[in-house]
C-alpha cells in the first residue's frame, strides 16, 4: 500500500491451506487483495497520478 506521496507504506497478503483456497480461486481472491490494498492506498492519500506511474512500471 502506498501513502499521499505514493512511496511504498505498507504490504497485504493472505495465506490458506488448499482445502480451504481452491486452485481455481487463487485469481479471484488475488484480484481482491490487489484491489482491498487500492482502497487501503487511496484512504491514506494515494491519488490518481501515482496509480499511473505505478502501473506503467
Amino acid at each position: 500500500m502506498f501513502d499521499h506521496q505514493g512511496l511504498l507504506e505498507a504490504a497485504i497478503s493472505i495465506t490458506a491451506l488448499l482445502i480451504n483456497l481452491p486452485v481455481h480461486e487463487i485469481t479471484n481472491v488475488g484480484e481482491k487483495v490487489k484491489r482491498t490494498a487500492l482502497d487501503i492506498s487511496r484512504r491514506l492519500g494515494y491519488k490518481l497520478q501515482h496509480e499511473q506511474a505505478v502501473s506503467a512500471v
